[in-house]
């Protein structure tokens, strides 16, 4: 009998240990799990907050450049551009309202695609354009740039006929108070959202794409799928 009291009494042990043992494995499971939550919801939160600063600042340039128009009685304009990292925005004045931007311009920007003559004669009207142009005080200190994890996919605009995604984008603002009709559309890893610039008065309209779960090799075409939903709803 005492033998098997003895027997009986270690594996009760054994059991109460592997109870514990388990018990410590669940207790750090969880630690870690809240611990990948916390990070999970920061990081979301994080990029959240820089798509909403990016916005804020794309939002602000356009009123400037309105507001600059008006006051000086010259043509503004805020030019973005979409192939440096991370992305930057400049406001900027330039000439009066007899100022129009060369029709050749006109007719390489309708193109979604430039050989490398039409790329050097398109960024050669770009420098020589520029040169008419200079930066608002206010944002004299240099380009506005986006935050890394956020990015322009395109701007369209009523002078083209298609989103331009690289080189540079160009809004201008009139000393009437009228400005090229725009969209301008932002990603980041959980959405898409645009801004619907109205020709006349201050108003910009927000418009926003959930990205639902998609692998890393896939956002991109994701992100860039959902910008031509937004430019093909704007254009209606």
């Amino acid at each position: 009998m005492k033998q098997i009291s003895f027997f009986l009494k270690n594996e009760e042990n054994k059991s109460n240990n592997n109870a514990g043992f388990s018990l410590i494995e669940i207790l750090v499971a969880v630690v870690l799990a809240a611990f990948l939550f916390s990070f999970v919801i920061s990081s979301i939160m994080d990029t959240r907050r820089d798509m909403e600063k990016s916005l804020t600042d794309i939002e602000r340039a356009i009123r400037y450049a309105s507001d600059e128009a008006s006051i000086r009685n010259v043509i503004t304009r805020i030019q973005f551009c979409l192939d440096k990292t991370p992305q930057e925005l400049t406001v900027e004045y330039g000439p009066d309202d007899s100022f129009v931007l060369p029709i050749s311009d006109l007719e390489l920007l309708t193109q979604s695609s430039l050989s490398l003559k039409e790329q050097e004669q398109y960024e050669k009207s770009l420098k020589d354009i520029s040169k008419n142009f200079n930066p608002i005080p206010e944002f004299s200190d240099g380009p506005i740039q986006l935050s890394d994890n956020i990015r322009i996919i395109g701007v369209g605009t009523t002078l083209i006929n298609h989103l331009i995604s690289n080189f540079y984008a160009t809004v201008y603002v009139y000393p009437t108070g009228e400005k090229d009709g725009a969209i301008i559309i932002l990603a980041s890893r959980e959405e898409v959202i645009s801004l619907g610039i109205s020709p006349f008065g201050y108003e910009i309209e927000r418009n926003y794409k959930i990205i639902e779960d998609v692998a890393d090799e896939e956002l991109e075409t994701r992100q860039v799928e959902l910008a031509k939903e937004l430019y093909k709803e704007w254009l209606k």
